[in-house]
């Protein structure tokens, strides 16, 4: 949505930011401004980037914000919310966009289960999933991952390439024991370290939770944790 809302230019400047479960009003204000192209000094008080980050909006010819991941209302005049701005937001709670004035709420389903095996098999590769012994067990994969593309995209990417039916019966088995703590993408990203190949590449996935949620990890941070690691280009290897 956002690459087409780009191309059209229907705004002067969009703005996204990442909220997450744990609200930080003080980076999100920074988030917004660095998309805007305005600085804050260190001692500025929140009320203060507000004010600012409202003239500035107001300057322009249209800003869209948008706010990705919401899990409570939020405070939309302490960002800065201007008479030229439109505000987008995510969540997967439709009773705190209503809290936050939304004037029009689209839900987004999950997939089909048509779509669902769909985007399986394309991912893991038709060949793989049509061979008789593995295309009953590949069927069911999808159906565990209750529609969700992340999940799915997940589980399809770790077993691409896979063709022994032992590794296919145990992500299914994984998959369906999966505990009452653990979500669905929660058990799908476990399933994605286990089947990895290497020991290198668990390694530098494991230290890629080490991050703040959501932290857009810079290439530059992990080259220098797969050196510090001892295992930078040891082997040739792909996390995707």
């Amino acid at each position: 949505m956002i690459k087409i809302v780009e191309a059209e230019k229907l705004f002067h400047k969009i703005a996204t930011v990442t909220v997450s479960q744990n609200v930080n009003y003080t980076n999100v204000q920074a988030e917004i401004a660095s998309r805007l192209d305005l600085t804050f000094a260190d001692k500025d008080p929140m009320l203060e980037r507000a004010q600012k980050l409202l003239n500035r909006i107001n300057k322009s010819p249209g800003v869209l914000i948008v706010l990705d991941d919401v899990w409570t209302g939020l405070d939309l005049d302490s960002n800065g919310n201007g008479s030229t701005c439109k505000v987008i937001f995510t969540s997967r709670n439709e009773g705190e966009c209503s809290k936050m004035g939304s004037q029009k709420t689209f839900t987004v389903n999950a997939l089909s289960k048509e779509d669902s095996w769909a985007l399986f098999k394309e991912l893991v590769g038709g060949d793989v999933v049509i061979k008789s012994e593995i295309h009953h067990i590949a069927e069911d994969i999808p159906k565990q991952c209750g529609g969700l593309p992340i999940a799915i995209m997940t589980v399809g990417k770790a077993l691409r390439g896979k063709r022994d039916k032992y590794v296919w019966e145990s992500a299914l088995k994984d998959l369906r024991t999966s505990s009452a703590s653990f979500s669905k993408v929660e058990k799908c990203i476990e399933l994605r370290y286990t089947l990895l190949d290497k020991r290198n590449a668990k390694d530098l996935l494991f230290r890629c939770y080490s991050f703040p949620e959501d932290t857009d990890i810079p290439i530059e941070a992990l080259l220098r944790e797969g050196w510090g690691l001892g295992t930078l280009f040891q082997d040739k290897y792909f996390i995707v």
